[in-house]
């Protein structure tokens, strides 16, 4: 078994019955390949027989190199790397308890009716570029989450200001209306008006400080990078009888997700974070 097939192996999540972190998994296999033919070196070189003292192999035991998880991201990303597709779980799982603080569905839960309203956040899966007959430019894209497919147009006037917000395998807010597409035996489709990123519906996030805090300002840093995105942080402290606001460069802008949220609370003491919607 060779290298690429052991860290597919890994990315695709089929060592997971083990209970070990794939992250983990993924620093110790070179040791453990290691190990393991040093242990059949020492077979065939017969270094090991029926009277071998079993402490002399405590070498040969499991050993996992401790570091930090994969993010949600990264294990998905990883994962359709080596398998093609989401198998476990779809990135806009990562949304699903914001989704009715920006009033959006996902594609599964559109109620299709001709000429309705949507916004829905959705992962941009496929795009292609169209010429019209009088030579404009469109756009046709498919939006997805873990369950449904659906398919989206923006015609030309409306593809110029969207266009830097079309990539692929990017996690976006799509507003418009659903049509009909009688030329697809009338298969719904969304004729898109806008597209926004998740983190645009955000103003900032706030997060109160307190001397007790100092301590833990290393670990803050970490929850902060760990949720990177668009959305500025600002710090309001209390020292003493000073009071102050620190707004931070944009290297700690963050994703202003309910797990952010929930982590701050978590790190720092119940309630000290607030979402400041636009």
């Amino acid at each position: 078994m060779n290298k690429r097939t052991i860290e597919a192996l890994i990315y695709s999540g089929a060592f997971d019955v083990f209970g070990i972190d794939r992250a983990s998994l993924f620093k110790t296999y070179p040791k453990a390949v290691k190990q393991a033919e040093q242990k059949q070196n020492d077979i065939s070189n017969g270094q090991s027989g029926l009277f071998s003292n079993a402490g002399e192999y405590n070498e040969y035991e499991p050993s996992y190199t401790p570091c930090p998880s994969f993010s949600f991201k990264e294990r998905l990303k990883f994962e359709k790397s080596v398998m093609g597709y989401y198998f476990y779980d779809h990135p806009t799982d990562e949304y699903k308890d914001d989704l009715k603080r920006i009033d959006a569905v996902l594609p599964k839960d559109i109620v299709f009716r001709n000429n309705k309203e949507v916004r829905v956040l959705a992962l941009i899966s496929e795009l292609r570029y169209i010429t019209t007959h009088n030579g404009d430019q469109m756009a046709n894209i498919v939006i997805e989450d873990g369950s449904k497919k659906i398919s989206a147009v923006i015609f030309p006037r409306a593809l110029s200001p969207l266009s830097d917000k079309l990539i692929v395998n990017e996690i976006v807010v799509v507003s418009g209306k659903i049509k009909k597409n009688k030329k697809f035996g009338d298969e719904y489709q969304v004729i898109v008006d806008n597209i926004d990123s998740f983190d645009s519906y955000f103003r900032s996030i706030e997060v109160t400080l307190n001397a007790k805090h100092q301590e833990l300002f290393s670990q803050l840093s970490d929850v902060l990078h760990e949720h990177r995105g668009e959305c500025p942080v600002k710090f309001l402290y209390q020292y003493d009888n000073l009071e102050g606001q620190l707004s931070l460069p944009q290297s700690y802008f963050v994703s202003p997700k309910r797990q952010l949220s929930e982590a701050l609370n978590d790190l720092l003491g119940n309630q000290v974070s607030e979402i400041r919607s636009c």
